[in-house]
């Protein structure tokens, strides 16, 4: 009996951890327009390439946005994206005795 009250406790644990909710957020479109509105929190590890959002929390509508329809979307006090182009130095890590000693960064798109 024991056994399954420990199940039961860390099936709920699980469940309860597992749920992804909508966080109040905003977004911005290209045409620099910002928008409130609810957008789900999937607590992303790399930069994402769309996400999704309800404009309120009573909508059953998930609206889906790409980050090419938007500069910026992000959520209050959290998480913010931005779009931008900018320049970055590649080292080539592969093959140490080609590496530069100068400590100046050589930027490519």
């Amino acid at each position: 009996m024991k056994k399954i009250y420990i199940a039961v406790l860390l099936f709920t644990i699980l469940i309860s951890k597992g749920q992804v909710a909508f966080e109040k957020g905003y977004f911005i479109d290209n045409m620099g327009i910002k928008t409130t509105g609810y957008i789900k929190n999937l607590d992303w590890r790399n930069n994402p390439n769309t996400f999704k959002y309800k404009i309120s929390t009573g909508s059953s509508e998930e609206l889906q946005g790409k980050i090419s329809d938007y500069q910026e979307f992000g959520i209050d006090d959290n998480t913010r994206f931005v779009r931008r182009t900018v320049n970055i130095e590649r080292s080539d890590n592969m093959d140490l005795n080609r590496l530069r000693t100068s400590k100046k960064p050589i930027f490519k798109l």
